[in-house]
């Protein structure tokens, strides 16, 4: 069944081939020349120019923060306005930074009344150590006391100075 299938199937594709190949067609139809259009040559002056697609941009960018955070309280300059070296540009609300200094003053001032007690304090203890009076423990005790009222004042004074800087 299958050999008869396949023996039938090629002689259709024999027929039809022989049938494409019979010389009967129609002639394929000549296609006409193009039209051309000609236009007589002259001279004529032409200016070169060139586009390009881009952005300005500035030379020199300067970008402007204040060294503290605060409320605006005066804006001096506008946008893109000619500035000066050290000119103001804004005012900043100074009132945080005026109560800064003095809480700051006034640390500074009880570590320098610390400082001066742990010297008493030192000097007394070291007398007293030469005589035998107190004990070579309770003098250096006293003496770190001294050195720990140094630091807190040399802390005191530069945070005075950071917020003198900010004010």
């Amino acid at each position: 069944m299958l050999k008869r299938l396949i023996i039938t199937a090629a002689a259709m594709s024999v027929l039809l081939m022989v049938a494409g190949c019979n010389g009967n067609g129609k002639q394929q139809q000549q296609m006409p020349p193009p039209t051309v259009i000609v236009i007589a040559a002259h001279t004529d002056n032409v200016t070169d120019s060139e586009n390009f697609v881009g952005k300005v941009d500035a030379a020199v960018r300067a970008s402007i923060g204040a060294r503290v955070s605060g409320f605006l309280e005066k804006r001096l300059v506008r946008e893109g306005d000619m500035v000066k070296k050290d000119q103001i540009l804004f005012t900043i609300e100074k009132s945080q930074y005026v109560a800064a200094v003095r809480q700051a003053e006034a640390s500074l001032a009880q570590a320098r009344a610390n400082l001066n007690n742990a010297k008493l304090q030192k000097d007394r203890g070291e007398a007293l150590l030469k005589s035998a009076s107190i004990s070579q423990a309770n003098y250096d005790n006293l003496n770190a006391a001294y050195l720990v009222a140094q630091a807190n004042t040399a802390a005191a004074q530069a945070a005075l100075d950071n917020a003198r800087l900010n004010l």
